[in-house]
Parts: C-alpha cells; sequence; structure tokens
C-alpha cells in the first residue's frame, strides 16, 4: 500500500507514517528539499523513540534531476552522503521531463498521458528496485502488487 501525503510535517503525514511503517522520501535538487528530507528522517527518529512504534525509511528517490546543472551534481552528491550517512538506500534519479506538467494539466495519470516517456522509464526502475528492497527486509513475497503496462 502506497500513502502519498503532502511534503510537510503535519498530522496527516505522521498518521501515514506510523501506520505505512516504511517512508519513501522523494528529494528535488534543491537545498530546501534536501533539509526536508533530514527533517523526516529526524520526525520518524522521534516518533520511534516517543511513541515505540518502527518507522524506517525505504529509500532516498531524487526527483526532478537535470544533469544539465552543476547544482544537480552536488545535490546528487549530498544525497549519496546521507543515504551512506544514514544506511538508505537511493533509488535511481528521476529526470525532468516536461512531459509530467503537462499530464498534470490535462488532468490524466502520466502512464496514460505518455507511456513512453523518460519519466516513466525512471519511475519504473526506481519502482522496480524499491520492491526488491522492500521483499528483501520483509522476506514474504507481495501478493497483489502487479507492474503497471508500459
Amino acid at each position: 500500500m502506497l500513502i502519498d501525503v503532502a511534503p510537510s510535517i503535519t498530522l496527516m503525514q505522521t498518521c501515514a507514517m506510523v501506520y505505512a511503517q516504511r517512508v519513501l522520501i522523494p528529494v528535488s535538487m534543491d537545498t530546501l528539499s534536501l533539509q526536508g528530507a533530514g527533517a523526516c528522517l529526524e520526525t520518524a527518529r522521534m516518533m520511534n523513540e516517543l511513541f515505540r512504534v518502527n518507522v524506517q525509511p525505504a529509500a532516498l528517490l531524487p526527483v526532478m534531476v537535470d544533469r544539465r546543472f552543476q547544482h544537480t551534481a552536488v545535490m546528487l552528491k549530498s544525497l549519496e552522503d546521507l543515504s551512506a550517512k544514514f544506511h538508505i538506500p537511493l533509488l535511481p534519479a528521476i529526470r525532468t521531463d516536461v512531459t509530467i506538467s503537462k499530464c498534470g494539466r490535462a488532468r490524466q495519470f502520466l502512464a496514460d498521458y505518455d507511456p513512453k516517456c523518460k519519466a516513466i522509464e525512471d519511475y519504473e526502475a526506481a519502482g522496480a528496485q524499491l520492491l526488491d528492497l522492500l521483499y528483501e527486509r520483509s522476506q514474504t513475497k507481495p501478493e497483489s502488487v502487479q507492474a503497471v503496462p508500459a
């Protein structure tokens, strides 16, 4: 089950984290997003201590990656360091793609709007790796996971 919540520390996010127990942290290529990822990790640690729950980061997911910019290289290196420091897997990056904003304006799912766009390829690669990571940690094969046809 995937629960998508806004990237802020709210009651809804806290409840979702406690219920799901695994947190996928998307990080765009700006310093504020990197700070938000750190805050999310700290929130999970604090909730584990205070409420005796087991909220664990599943992975970091770099999004909106445009390798033409020098700042992107700096951010990806910072994510690699964060990943190594906290032993959190770093998923393959999701490249920028104008199709994402176009499908949003058209109020369609990305896979329905343009199933051959580069972002879909990236999400499929990241999703496959995430499923492998979750399967390894749980050692139980998920029953209801189905691949989205490309």
